[in-house]
């Protein structure tokens, strides 16, 4: 136990990790206890995200493919 601390106190990367991880987990388990249907709108927007970046990245690798510069 006392080697996870030291490592969770020198590692950044692994801290900013456990913090990201739990702000997730905490926003998931507040919205279901405030409002459910928030959950299903926070859904929505990250595939939203998502589907825009997909579209970005296959228009970039088109572009770089065909004026290969």
């Amino acid at each position: 136990m006392k080697e996870i601390i030291k490592l969770l106190k020198e590692d950044k990367i692994l801290r900013l990790t456990v913090v990201i991880t739990l702000a997730i987990v905490a926003f998931i388990v507040g919205s279901c206890l405030f409002n459910p249907l928030l959950l299903l709108w926070a859904l929505i927007a990250l595939l939203s995200i998502a589907l825009v970046m997909a579209i970005g990245i296959a228009v970039y690798a088109f572009i770089d493919d065909v004026f290969n510069i």
